[in-house]
């Protein structure tokens, strides 16, 4: 049995030679006067680390702690965030939260029944470069922590409707984090310093990238990524060498290696003669968020110690810091202050945040540009340095203490750093600073002169562009545009369909082959949905599931409609009746430009004009065509659009008895509708996709899925289970309850 040692010192206390004095009663005397001075920090002395690699590649690092009958183990896997590709940012860490939702041979509820038996601990997640599980728990469970690790790495299976209600707990956290200027700030900041390289990426996602994620990306991500060979399996506690060895081996030498496409080369610094401001425009808001940041030197960067010791100094400890003393205390125009140096496996960025009134937003980037540039080029004085020293020293000790705290510090060592011995390094390199080491090492982290910063500030515009321009190149964005995921932070403005406006409805089928083509267009698309069968509709209902997301002024919720029913009668009328853990929601159209009504969860009918009901079985348009014998011409230029699965789109316009011009595009070959644009509220193009086709219900094929967006964003995504044609239907349901 190996001989029982401490991973680190027993408390930041002992570990700073800190000792209260003691009366004759054994009362600690907390008085001013009576306490010491504190003693010289002590270096943190680490068992041996013991390291193996699996022939499969993984790579075993173990750190021997018998103080306590407990495991800590974690797996880095080479599959964190920068993986994910442009269009699907969130990949990575929606694979993580999935993985422990079931496996081959466990079910979600089986996997958290035996973990809460052990009273234990199993979860994953993802950084930039990394996708980490990790397990917890007594030693004498060793053996099924380590299978049930295996279990959820090797063999997860990615449920669709795990995904489902993942995506809709993601998706409200992005709306929370979008309606926090505080979040915004952040993120507009990462994304302006690094630019189009993923470490700039929102790594949650955005509604538009999660729209497209389906458990297949899953499966694909986990086959290409989650490979042994530079992987590492990560042990502090209990378990010896061998021990640690024989499990590994048993559960994950089977595990086969293979090559992977190679991660995105670093980012590169652009440089800057200027600074650039970014305003991110909130009117009327009473506080500005400021963030000032530049790209730095990586988790290897051999000054990170003694930069990390300057930061402390100017906004990284707490009150005591310069940007504290300066905005907050001296001038009142902050509550905080602070600044931070983040690093990664190839790069990492300097931040300082803080938040100030409009009227004083101008005042506030100068003093904390004015801060930073006078650290790096005067460095600390010997008062701050010696305090500051004190703090991270026993900072350090604190997060040492326990085996989790010493895993925290390894972890990133062995990955991003030097290894290991950093951590016994570090309260070494912080007492051996000097104020010309923190200058020296500032003014080679920080842009030069203090020229070539990013200023991100989110407020109101009108009273924060005026302050701001003196210190650079100003960009405004408005809050309702901003896609943290794009490069230049914008959403794509939605093109509205060529025919679908006044000006090109008016050389609407202007030639008889224009006209003819239509006409075929049109036939052929009738036929392929029924013919006569399909015609001859009277009425629908159709049932099943969907969601219903909310317009941007709602806040962009996401809805699961956990049941729907779709119910149409003939003159154009249509109500959605859906049920929803928020409530049940119904959407009315009366028929022929009546209007109609909506009824959200807890409220009243809210009467809506014709142009605001969304027509959600949108093949009612083309019998209305067939009957009233809308006008029909084809498109005689070389316009072509692809599906989402490949196939070629033909396109046809209709225009209606009141002139609106719908293009309605036709899935070549087979001549079902896949695509409607047409013109929605404000003149506007609404869009409707449909998809899944399957088998004719009462001689009528009609899609599976539609999908319907206005201003380019969805506003409904509905996957239908049962269709019945011509029953019997009561007006009393289109009118208000």
């Amino acid at each position: 049995m190996p001989t029982k040692r401490p991973v680190a010192v027993a408390t930041a206390l002992l570990a700073a030679g800190f000792t209260l004095a003691v009366s004759d009663t054994n009362t600690a005397v907390f008085g001013a006067d009576n306490l010491p001075s504190l003693a010289p920090a002590k270096p943190v002395n680490l068992p041996p680390i013991v390291e193996r690699t699996l022939p499969n590649g993984l790579r075993i690092v173990l750190l021997e702690d018998h103080l306590q009958p407990s495991l800590s183990v974690r797996l880095a896997i080479p599959a964190g965030s920068v993986r994910d590709s442009r269009e699907k940012v969130g990949l990575a860490g929606a694979t993580a939260e999935l993985l422990d939702k079931g496996t081959t041979t466990r079910t979600e509820t089986q996997i958290a029944d035996t973990i809460d038996a052990l009273g234990a601990s199993l979860s994953a997640s993802a950084d930039s470069d990394y996708l980490f599980v990790s397990a917890s728990g007594l030693s004498s469970y060793a053996n099924t922590l380590f299978e049930l690790m295996a279990d959820i790495t090797l063999r997860p299976t990615f449920p669709a409707d795990e995904w489902e209600r993942l995506r809709t707990r993601t998706l409200s956290g992005i709306t929370a984090d979008l309606g926090s200027p505080e979040s915004v700030a952040g993120s507009v900041l990462s994304r302006r310093v690094f630019g189009s390289h993923p470490y700039g990426n929102y790594d949650s996602g955005t509604p538009e990238t999660l729209a497209v994620i389906t458990p297949t990306d899953f499966r694909n991500f986990h086959t290409q990524y989650f490979v042994p060979n530079g992987s590492v399996l990560f042990l502090v506690g209990d378990i010896s060498a061998a021990e640690a060895t024989v499990l590994a081996s048993k559960y994950f030498a089977g595990w086969q290696s293979r090559n992977t496409l190679p991660a995105p080369k670093p980012p590169v610094p652009v440089a800057q003669t200027k600074n650039r401001v970014t305003i991110i425009n909130k009117p009327g808001t009473e506080q500005t968020q400021i963030r000032i940041g530049s790209m730095i030197g990586s988790y290897a960067d051999p000054d990170r110690t003694v930069v990390n010791v300057g930061n402390a100094v100017l906004g990284g400890g707490g009150f005591e810091g310069r940007l504290v003393k300066e905005i907050r205390v001296k001038r009142g125009l902050t509550y905080g202050a602070n600044s931070g140096f983040s690093r990664s496996k190839d790069a990492g960025i300097f931040t300082i945040s803080t938040f100030t009134k409009p009227a004083s937003t101008g005042e506030t980037v100068e003093i904390a540009l004015a801060e930073a540039a006078k650290l790096a080029k005067d460095g600390p004085t010997e008062t701050e340095l010696g305090e500051r020293k004190t703090y991270l020293s026993g900072s350090f000790a604190v997060g040492v203490a326990t085996a989790q705290g010493v895993l925290g510090r390894i972890v990133p060592a062995i990955l991003y750093g030097t290894g290991a011995g950093e951590v016994e390094e570090y309260v070494g390199k912080v007492e051996a600073t000097t104020p010309d080491s923190v200058r020296d090492a500032l003014a080679k982290a920080l842009p030069q002169n203090g020229v070539g910063y990013e200023i991100v500030a989110v407020g109101d515009a009108k009273a924060i562009q005026p302050q701001l321009a003196k210190f650079g190149d100003v960009t405004v964005i408005e809050s309702d545009d901003l896609d943290l995921n794009a490069p230049d932070l914008t959403k794509p403005q939605a093109a509205a369909p060529k025919t679908a406006t006044p000006d090109t409805a008016a050389a609407f089928g202007e030639s008889d082959e224009a006209r003819s083509v239509g006409a075929k267009l049109l036939a052929d698309a009738i036929a392929a949905h029924g013919g006569a069968a399909f015609t001859g509709i009277k009425t629908l209902i159709i049932t099943g599931k969907g969601e219903f997301i909310a317009p941007p002024q709602a806040g962009n919720l996401l809805i699961p409609l956990d049941s729907l029913t779709l119910t149409t009668a003939s003159g154009g009328r249509s109500r959605l009746a859906a049920a929803s853990g928020f409530g049940d929601l119904l959407f009315v159209a009366r028929g022929e430009g009546k209007g109609g009504f909506v009824v959200t969860p807890g409220g009243q009918p809210q009467e809506l004009p014709a142009g605001r009901i969304p027509n959600v079985e949108p093949t009612a348009f083309l019998r209305a065509a067939v009957e009233k014998k809308y006008a029909v011409a084809g498109i005689m230029d070389d316009t072509v659009e692809k599906g989402s699965d490949g196939k070629t789109l033909i396109p046809l316009d209709i225009r209606s008895d009141k002139g609106d011009v719908t293009r309605v595009y036709l899935e070549e070959g087979t001549k079902r509708v896949r695509k409607i644009v047409a013109k929605g509220q404000g003149g506007k193009p609404a869009v409707v996709l449909l998809s899944n086709y399957t088998k004719p219900v009462s001689g009528v094929l009609l899609p599976g899925s539609v999908q319907i967006q206005q201003d380019g964003a969805d506003v409904f995504r509905l996957t239908f289970d049962k269709i019945v044609v011509n029953a019997p239907v009561a007006d009393a349901l289109f009118e208000k309850p």
